[in-house]
């Protein structure tokens, strides 16, 4: 079996040390994709043991750690995109040239500040309520946040 798709899909949506041949292979890294809910799940699997060893302390702390855990696993990638797209829909004021260069830039605006802390406070409110009483949903939302996105590579020309 191959396995360089499966380090492919580890690398993009993971922070997990692992070696990927270079120059990629357009093959593999199309192969990934279907790899992609393995990854969530194998995160929702880390997330959920986390939760489950600290299943005895209050929730919000206990929520507080595994949005935290959860942010460095995945690399803040998708708040990243978040900062990118509040900043470039707020300062662009419904220039198309303007809101590109700013989704280019690389600096987080108050707009991308205040989209990420909103995010994060209402995930953190969500794991709150979520872990005391269906920690199983720490599997499912990872798993099918990955399988919605292959789904999409899928559907989408």
């Amino acid at each position: 079996m191959n396995r360089e798709p499966v380090r492919l899909a580890l690398s993009l949506l993971t922070r997990l040390p692992v070696r990927v041949a270079t120059p990629v292979d357009e093959r593999d890294q199309g192969r990934s994709v279907a790899w992609y809910p393995a990854v969530g799940l194998l995160i929702g699997l880390l997330l959920w043991g986390l939760a489950a060893l600290l299943a005895s302390a209050p929730a919000w702390p206990v929520a507080v750690l595994v949005l935290a855990v959860w942010v460095g696993l995945t690399g803040a990638l998708h708040l990243d995109g978040l900062a990118d797209s509040a900043d470039a829909w707020l300062g662009g004021y419904g220039d198309r040239a303007r809101t590109l260069a700013i989704m280019k830039d690389p600096y987080c605006g108050p707009a991308g500040v205040v989209a990420v802390v909103l995010a994060l406070l209402a995930k953190a409110a969500a794991l709150a309520v979520l872990i005391p009483v269906a920690p199983l949903a720490l599997l499912a939302a990872p798993l099918l946040a990955r399988a919605a996105c292959a789904g999409l590579f899928l559907a989408l020309p």
